[in-house]
């Protein structure tokens, strides 16, 4: 296992007067998906898109003492999926996933195939994610949103209190997904960008499904894909 302290983490934290809301970037595998741990009590944690290196997932959790109840995904491709189930093992926790996705996690074997990748088989969901769901862990809240485009049912986490969106690969710093995988659509994913995530508060920081953060704002004023 990769010593915890040699880990590539980015850690940030959020200190009000009556609470703290945290969380640790994780990049993982060879197409370095950005995986999300959220907190606001270390034995109540969110993880989002547990995509490669359970390992390394697993050290970052055990270093800061967290247990992860509930594992969200904003889609299906094998690159935000392949340690699901380890963490689901290890840790007895709740998987989700849009339904919609379900088709997406069946064609995971193909899409490892062609990027000449081996990875455990798909995780199969037991429970899904409605479109405005929140899930509340403490004094965490995340709100999912459907934004299908890049799959047909990709989700967005929304955490008010964090002023921040995780938006998988629906939207990323000055580019958007892609749609000529199966099940994508251009159309569908301007428009869940421009109808979904763009009517978000301006200064929301948005954290991605791989490569830097960026915010709201800055999208809508010069994201080339969206003037």
């Amino acid at each position: 296992m990769e010593p915890a302290a040699q880990l590539r983490l980015v850690y940030i934290r959020y200190a009000g007067s009556r609470d703290a809301l945290e969380f640790l970037t994780v990049p993982v595998g060879p197409l370095q998906c950005n995986c999300y741990i959220l907190w606001s009590d270390p034995s109540d944690c969110v993880v989002i898109d547990p995509g490669d290196e359970p390992e390394k997932i697993i050290a970052a959790l055990t270093a800061r003492e967290l247990t992860p109840t509930l594992i969200l995904n904003t889609h299906g491709h094998f690159d935000h999926t392949g340690a699901v189930d380890a963490l689901r093992k290890k840790y007895s926790a709740s998987y989700r996933i849009h339904a919609d996705e379900q088709q997406i996690l069946r064609w995971i074997p193909a899409g490892t195939k062609m990027w000449g990748i081996t990875i455990p088989a798909a995780p199969v969901p037991l429970e899904f994610v409605a479109d405005r769901q929140k899930f509340t862990h403490h004094d965490l809240v995340v709100e999912a949103i459907h934004t299908p485009g890049h799959t047909p049912g990709s989700t967005c986490y929304y955490v008010e209190k964090l002023n921040s969106v995780f938006t998988g690969d629906t939207l990323f710093a000055a580019s958007i997904g892609r749609t000529d995988f199966p099940g994508g659509s251009m159309p569908q994913i301007l428009d869940s960008i421009h109808e979904r995530l763009l009517t978000l508060p301006p200064e929301t920081k948005v954290y991605p499904g791989h490569g830097p953060a960026t915010t709201i704002e800055a999208e809508s004023e010069s994201n080339p894909f969206l003037q």
